[in-house]
């Protein structure tokens, strides 16, 4: 069972970085931008956000990623690992997906 967290992870997002903020942001602004989240338009996005033009090789875009989905997981759910993201950010409510990725 996944409990989904009533308010914003304060303690959690006190720990993150400039550029963890950042990227959940820009999830944010494509969320609130997008009142019907497309699966896979909203997969290629989770995917895309941690790309930078800097980043030639493969694993270190992996574990940008990776990272970038951690700090997605303990917002939402305060763990670090969860479901298939993009899956159940359609299945949540769009409202309280954008409150609680308040950084």
């Amino acid at each position: 069972m996944i409990h989904i967290r009533k308010e914003v992870n304060s303690e959690y997002v006190s720990t993150m970085d400039t550029e963890g903020k950042e990227m959940v942001d820009k999830l944010k602004e494509y969320i609130a931008k997008n009142k019907e989240l497309d699966l896979e338009k909203l997969t290629y996005i989770l995917y895309d956000i941690p790309k930078r033009e800097d980043i030639t090789d493969e694993k270190t875009l992996k574990e940008r990623q990776r990272l970038f989905f951690k700090d997605l997981y303990n917002l939402l759910i305060s763990k670090d690992r969860g479901p298939r993201l993009a899956t159940f950010l359609c299945a949540l409510d769009r409202e309280m997906i954008l409150r609680l990725l308040e950084v």
